[in-house]
């Protein structure tokens, strides 16, 4: 075998073997994303759960006045609302975030045309094979950047969702004091 000829053959095993990597780095990413679309999907419900709860048994408690602890009635009001907010904001920043729809880095219809026309026909499959790495590339590069952005949303919901629960201990605590 030539030198040349050696040296192409070690090019193509190593951009095989790219290929097989950045598809498991590929796959990856998406289960990645998925996983963050269930732990999101997790924290819109049990806010929006945690969100109604509060209001419905909250609601009756702020109508009732404690005669013997004043302060009593005003932390209770502004742990019941704050903590309201904070679920409302929670499952807001769990849809908004994360749930939407993201665009991602994928092959359009011209491109995935593009690999039955003449000119990816012809291409030998070395080179062929080093675009379609490229193109794995751009896309695990996307999957990944998206990722980081549900993760980030992720990450401020449950923070919003630790202080909706904070206040619900706050009213919890206080009418246990007051009672």
């Amino acid at each position: 075998m030539s030198e040349a000829a050696s040296e192409s053959f070690g090019r193509s095993e190593s951009v095989e073997q790219c290929l097989v990597i950045l598809g498991e780095v590929g796959e990856e990413q998406r289960g990645r994303s998925r996983h963050l679309d269930t732990k999101a999907a997790s924290i819109a419900g049990f806010a929006g759960t945690a969100l109604t709860l509060n209001l419905t048994l909250g609601r009756p408690l702020l109508l009732q006045h404690f005669a013997e602890h004043g302060w009593a009635h005003g932390v209770v009001r502004d742990a019941f609302i704050g903590s309201a907010v904070m679920f409302g904001l929670a499952a807001v920043t769990a849809i908004v975030g994360v749930l939407r729809p993201t665009g991602t880095e994928d092959l359009d219809e011209e491109a995935i045309d593009g690999y039955a026309n003449r000119p990816k026909v012809v291409t030998p499959p070395p080179e062929l094979r080093e675009t379609w790495l490229q193109t794995l590339s751009k896309m695990a590069l996307a999957d990944r950047k998206a990722g980081d952005s549900k993760a980030k949303w992720s990450t401020i919901g449950v923070a919003l969702l630790g202080l909706g629960i904070l206040g619900l201990l706050t009213q919890a605590v206080t009418l246990g004091v007051a009672a």
